[in-house]
């Protein structure tokens, strides 16, 4: 058999190798990290150490110090040393104060930039925010209950574009209104011209042309076509009948008086059916009212129904709606603004009523000083979270100081490495507790009991030491506390009547809030469905065009009848004057037909009057075709 040869190791063996992937989560534990945290905490625990031991020492100093600076003040004054005194070394408290200046000047300028940056930042901010209203959201709180309060608006400004057209809008109402007054002018006027064209006696021998003239003088203002048409239906009518008046005899004139009597008689059975009881009085009295109202009102027809035609007034387009929106807007944004205007009235009252309301305290503190008495006074604040809030963005030292405690309270615990050495809060508390015992003893020392009498320092006054008063101070004593006590009492009325009357306006004030809120919600609804209105009719403006145009198309032929049917009423009246003329030529020459020819013999007249009548229509006639029989001859072609 062949032993072990090459070709036992020409077969590759295949091995699944799964290539390892990194570890990007940083919340598993890392090996590597957990050492580099290890050395970084046994690195600040090192550190904490150090700064432990510093601060004890200098725990331990101070208090050294302030022993000596105790036992010092128990000292008298002449063997009591003086601030300057204690100190050892004041060059070089004078060289660490000059370093700490310079160090503190140094991180100034270097932190220029940054705090440059940061109010730029600011600036920017308060101008994107504030700058574009004229009323940011503030409140004014009551002064004997800071829970009442009332709320201003928070308003913008108004864009150029609502302004302007609100402007034109304005003056388009002023325009309508100074038109209508000069309207009700003209009205007025017209009834006196009428009356005085009425006393005015008539001249014999006008003409009714001239007479029209006249009435077309005293009629006033701006007249349409159709007035005009009326008008000279009228004015036909009347000289018609001025006219017939003269020829109106005999036999005519009676037909026309018993018509007329006829008519009268008629008119006065109809007012007598009138009051019959007729079947429509034995119905229900809402039917009959109703009946009423459409006779003496008129039919109207509900917004809803199909029939419904809108009046020319009413009708609604897209400039009229946004005219609408620009006032409604205008509502707005008037009311808001007055009301804040009160609201900010108020905070300025409120603001010279504190100050006031200081100077009186000062004046009832000196008053128990002088009358030996401790009293505590309402001091009243302002509540800078609700009153202030424009203040939110302005930073000083204090708040920055305040800042970072709370940051190292909130990031330094005792204890954090393992240390267990109080935290530099505690030594900053401590040192406040020795700076206010030091004031203390200070204190003690300047209101010395044994130095009230005026005596000589490190002198003691002998004990049970009382001074006796007169009966003439005691008067004068007692006067005087009765002055202080009136003018204390006077004080305080008025600092709680200005308390209460501002309180109560503020109520007031609150109750006119919340019914204006209510107003402007309506309105602002009302805004809403004006917009969707705006829409609509946006959607629909090209086809109300079209009808538009139509309907001015439609109104300017009927202006053009109106005028041909008034023309032709003219020339109708020119044609009846014409005739009542030849009528009244007629008469006069059968007048005198009737005297020249047979005036005794009415029948042998009448002949003769019908012989040459027919003569006449008979020459008529004749010359009529004559005529005629020319206007062929002319018509036809040469040869």
């Amino acid at each position: 058999m062949p032993g072990i040869t090459d070709s036992l190791f020409l077969d590759e063996l295949e091995v699944k190798t799964e290539e390892s992937e990194d570890i990007l989560n940083e919340k598993i534990y890392s090996i590597q990290q957990a050492k580099l945290l290890a050395e970084e905490d046994h690195k600040k625990s090192l550190a904490e150490q150090k700064k432990a031991k510093v601060l004890e020492l200098i725990k331990n100093l101070r208090e050294a110090y302030e022993d000596l600076k105790h036992k010092n003040d128990e000292r008298d004054d002449y063997t009591k040393l003086k601030p300057d005194e204690i100190c050892v070394d004041p060059e070089y408290n004078e060289m660490i104060k000059k370093r700490i200046e310079e160090d503190l000047e140094e991180t100034r300028k270097e932190l220029a930039w940054e705090i440059e940056n940061a109010n730029v930042l600011t600036r920017k901010l308060k101008n994107y925010v504030r700058d574009e209203l004229i009323y940011d959201k503030f409140a004014v709180c009551g002064l004997s209950n800071p829970s009442i309060y009332v709320k201003t608006f928070k308003l913008k400004k108004l864009s150029q574009y609502i302004w302007s057209n609100i402007d034109e809008i304005h003056k388009l109402i002023d325009e309508d209104n100074r038109a209508q007054r000069e309207k009700s002018d003209e009205i007025n006027m017209e009834p006196i011209q009428k009356k005085t064209t009425i006393q005015l006696p008539e001249k014999q021998g006008s003409s009714p042309l001239k007479k029209t003239m006249d009435l077309k003088v005293t009629t006033t203002g701006v007249v349409s076509k159709e007035q005009k048409a009326e008008v000279a239906k009228q004015e036909v009518k009347q000289k018609e009948e001025e006219i017939q008046e003269p020829v109106k005899k005999g036999a005519k004139y009676e037909r026309e008086k018993n018509k007329k009597e006829e008519e009268e008689l008629r008119r006065m059975m109809e007012e007598l059916k009138k009051t019959k009881p007729s079947q429509d009085s034995f119905d229900p009295d809402h039917l009959r009212e109703i009946n009423e109202a459409i006779e003496k009102l008129g039919d109207f027809k509900l917004k809803c129904a199909l029939d419904y035609i809108v009046p020319e007034d009413k009708r609604m387009n897209v400039g009229k709606k946004r005219k609408h929106m620009f006032l409604l807007e205008d509502f707005i944004y008037d009311t808001k603004l007055k009301l804040n205007h009160k609201i900010n009235d108020l905070k300025d009252r409120k603001v010279n009523l504190m100050s006031k309301i200081e100077d009186y305290n000062q004046k009832i503190t000196e008053i128990d000083k002088q009358l030996g008495l401790e009293e505590n006074l309402f001091y009243p604040k302002l509540d800078l979270d609700r009153e202030m809030p424009e203040n939110f963005m302005n930073v000083n030292e204090r708040d920055i100081e305040d800042f970072t405690k709370t940051k190292d309270k909130g990031t330094k615990k005792p204890g954090m490495y393992g240390s267990g050495n109080p935290s530099a809060n505690e030594n900053a508390e401590e040192e406040k507790k020795h700076e206010s015992k030091a004031q203390e003893i200070q204190t003690s020392k300047k209101t010395d009991p044994n130095n009230q009498f005026g005596g000589s320092p490190g002198v003691k006054q002998r004990k049970g030491m009382k001074i006796q008063m007169t009966s003439l101070e005691n008067e004068v004593k007692i006067a005087n506390e009765m002055i202080l006590n009136t003018e204390k009492k006077r004080l305080k009325e008025e600092i709680d009547e200005d308390i209460e009357t501002f309180d109560r306006d503020l109520m007031n004030c609150q109750l006119d809030r919340n019914m204006i809120e209510s107003e402007m919600k309506i309105a602002e609804m009302k805004l809403i469905t004006y917009y969707q209105e705006l829409l609509i009719l946006n959607d629909m403006e090209a086809r109300d065009k079209e009808l538009i145009e139509e309907l001015f198309k439609f109104r300017k032929e009927k202006d053009n009848f109106e005028e041909q049917r008034s023309q032709i009423d003219m020339q109708l009246f020119q044609i009846r004057e014409s005739e009542a003329e030849t009528d009244k030529k007629l008469t006069d020459f059968m007048k005198q037909f009737k005297d020249a020819v047979f005036p005794e013999d009415e029948n042998k007249r009448n002949k003769i009057h019908e012989y040459y009548r027919k003569k006449h229509k008979k020459t008529k006639t004749n010359k009529f075709l004559k005529r005629n029989e020319d206007e062929e001859e002319g018509d036809e072609p040469a040869e």
